[in-house]
């Protein structure tokens, strides 16, 4: 049952997705409409009270750093090594922040070809921490972590 005659919210993103790793092979066109399809799947649903909630995303590729505007949110594709060995998914610059990071070998290499839609399930996730959720376990995959408010 919604309280003052709220039946939906609707979420709009707006943002870039850039290259910033050497690796020249990601299909960059491909990964973006990927990360619009599971952001936009991800943030979707309805609550407990019957609030349904769904996800506008609008991203583009962005070539450079000058396709980027104060307002983006980005999604930038480096190669991310771990401090202590190993490779890092993804991160987020900060709970309410405006950039995540994916490692980008998660849109070209095993675990993408292999397993699929990694990169994008990550970027989702990332994009949650964006949106001002926390991860309730640390020790489980990021891609299946359950964001939760604060």
């Amino acid at each position: 049952m919604a309280d003052n005659n709220l039946i939906g919210v609707t979420m709009n993103v707006i943002g870039k997705v850039i290259n910033v790793s050497p690796n020249s092979n990601i299909n960059m066109a491909d990964a973006t409409k990927r990360i619009i399809s599971q952001m936009e799947s991800s943030f979707s649903g309805q609550d407990d009270n019957g609030i349904t909630f769904s996800t506008n995303v609008n991203l583009s590729v962005a070539n450079s750093m000058n396709d980027i505007a104060k307002s983006d949110h980005v999604f930038a594709l480096p190669d991310i090594d771990s401090p202590l060995g190993g490779t890092v998914q993804g991160v987020a610059n900060s709970l309410g922040g405006k950039v995540a990071f994916v490692n980008a070998d998660y849109f070209t290499g095993p675990l993408d070809t292999n397993i699929g839609n990694v990169g994008p399930r990550v970027a989702a996730h990332e994009f949650g921490h964006l949106a001002g959720l926390y991860c309730k376990k640390r020790k489980r995959r990021a891609s299946r972590t359950r964001m939760l408010k604060r």
